[in-house]
């Protein structure tokens, strides 16, 4: 979908004689050895929408994008019968900004939930008010207190389930400061959805699942847990607890390989029951004869770290895997695009505007930073974006930020006060698992993506002061406490490092080089207002 750029993005993006920048969020690539697309487009104007989140799940342990073990069979299953981008990527590695983005189009700094308790602006369209406009009933159901109504992201649905509070009688099986509380499960979602579908009995709906699994605590029923954790593994995570791995994160425990490799089973587990639920949802489509006429999407708002830079979790650094996501699209019958999208760099924020295209829905009055997915899956006479630069932030007043293309990345981490700490830039294709950081190599780009980067910030900054923001109870703070969260973000740096030799991270939250070509970051730092000419030398070379 053509829209005009940001006139923000008119105002801090400009385009230096060395780099091609394009406008603000617009990302992509071509698609690498793919056939021709099909001259045709979807049409959706009457199907039903379902919209699903598996929290905090890692594309790459997703078995069709090439996974060694078979957790997804489901998933696999949703792939088979739509189309897969194995390069989608959230532009924030937390919740609180990443389940916005997915409902409104809107890059963090756009749609203004990036920090604290802010709640969602109602200046804001969400999708569910856009398919509300055309009379389906809008039902959602979340287990994230971050994706909830307490911070205004129930605007636009008819009913909305916080499964995470509403105990209505289940187990109250999470205990916090000597209280209970109910953790939800993915089972809850199919009694939940055949009530929906039997309220609605065919007529065209949205529904929007957001499961918190595979998110922490790793508390996958017994059958799950026994298929993928060794038996012989006796270590302090066998629970998989989070106050355990929180504990490890703030070195009280340290994480051995063979812990890493626990986490990393319980993690599988946890994702192969979520995937197995989702499938008794499928099932449940298709004995109503519902599913081959509705449009299925299924993302996630950010990934899982599992210690590959120094980190477990998410929300504080801006490698990929918090942010390499799934985006699994399922058209209609009759719709024939291409069934894999192996290279183009595709983003969250890309759901809304290829929803209104495919579903004829009136657009916003505020402008989206996504693309429309229709130009890469159909010959529509339009070419997608192939210079696009997506931009990313961390969960902090002044947050890490990046901006990524689908042969780059650029990184600029920064101390409090907007002080630029260090400089990362990666070539993903020699390098995807961003182990070598060569920005002495490109200082001039790095540089520009920086100051450009800088300057975004902070009139984005200027602009979303004095937001409101959510007021919580000690209760609702004791359950996100639970679940790893914490008053400062969803995860914190783990002391000593990468357990697998590349020591990287610090209780700072800093991204320290080695000599074993992890990340390298200088001791220099950088005034926010200086005119930084060039990278500094230190910065380039580590310490």
């Amino acid at each position: 979908m053509d829209r005009p750029a940001h006139p923000d993005a008119l105002l801090w993006l400009r385009r230096p004689t060395a780099l091609h920048l394009a406008l603000l969020g617009l990302v992509a690539g071509l698609c690498a050895g793919c056939d021709s697309k099909p001259e045709r487009t979807v049409r959706a104007q009457d199907a039903t929408v379902l919209l699903v989140v598996l929290d905090a799940l890692h594309a790459e342990h997703i078995s069709h994008l090439g996974y060694d073990r078979a957790t997804t069979p489901n998933l696999d299953r949703l792939a088979a019968d739509g189309v897969s981008f194995s390069q989608a990527f959230s532009p924030a590695p937390y919740t609180r900004a990443g389940i916005p983005s997915i409902l409104t189009g809107r890059l963090p700094d756009m749609h203004g939930m990036v920090r604290g308790e802010r709640v969602l602006d109602p200046g804001e369209v969400t999708l569910a008010e856009l398919l509300a406009e055309t009379g389906r009933p809008t039902r959602g159901a979340v287990a994230n207190l971050n994706g909830s109504e307490l911070y205004g992201l129930d605007q636009g649905f008819d009913e909305f389930h916080n499964h995470l509070l509403a105990i209505d009688g289940r187990s109250a099986d999470l205990v916090v400061r000597g209280a209970t509380y109910h953790q939800p499960k993915a089972e809850e979602y199919l009694p939940r959805m055949q009530a929906w579908l039997d309220e609605d009995a065919g007529a065209p709906a949205f529904y929007y699942l957001h499961y918190l699994e595979p998110h922490s605590p790793y508390h996958p029923p017994t059958e799950f847990r026994e298929r993928w954790l060794d038996p012989a593994y006796d270590g302090p995570f066998a629970a998989g607890d989070t106050a355990d791995l929180v504990a490890s994160v703030k070195g009280e425990l340290e994480a051995s390989e063979d812990d890493v490799e626990a986490v990393r089973a319980l993690y599988d587990a946890t994702l192969a029951y979520a995937d197995a639920q989702f499938g008794l949802v499928l099932d449940e489509l298709e004995r109503r004869g519902l599913y081959d006429d509705m449009l299925i999407v299924v993302t996630s708002d950010h990934g899982e770290a599992l210690w590959q830079h120094g980190r477990w979790g998410h929300n504080d650094q801006l490698y990929d895997e918090m942010l390499h996501v799934p985006l699994i699209v399922k058209l209609p019958a009759g719709q024939e695009p291409r069934r894999r999208i192996e290279s183009a760099l595709v983003s969250t924020i890309d759901i809304v505007p290829s929803l209104i295209g495919w579903c004829g829905l009136e657009p916003p009055s505020v402008e989206l930073d996504g693309l429309s997915l229709d130009d890469l899956m159909f010959d529509t006479g339009r070419e997608f974006d192939l210079d696009r630069e997506l931009i990313l932030r961390t969960n902090e007043d002044e947050p890490d930020l990046g901006l990524r293309t689908v042969r780059d990345k650029t990184i600029v981490n920064r101390f409090p006060g907007g002080i630029i700490q260090s400089l990362e830039h990666y070539d993903l294709r020699r390098d995807p698992d961003e182990r070598r950081n060569i920005v002495d190599d490109h200082a001039d780009l790095v540089t520009a993506r920086a100051r450009l980067l800088k300057d975004y910030r902070e009139r984005r900054a200027a602009v979303l002061a004095g937001r409101p923001e959510a007021e919580l109870t000690q209760a609702q703070m004791d359950v996100l406490e639970a679940l790893g969260y914490t008053t400062s973000g969803e995860v914190q740096a783990v002391p000593g490092g990468d357990p697998h030799g590349d020591p990287h991270g610090d209780s700072n939250g800093d991204s320290n080089g080695d000599s074993n070509g992890g990340p390298q970051g200088g001791d220099a730092a950088v005034e926010p207002d200086q005119d930084a000419g060039e990278v500094p030398p230190s910065d380039a070379s580590g310490r």
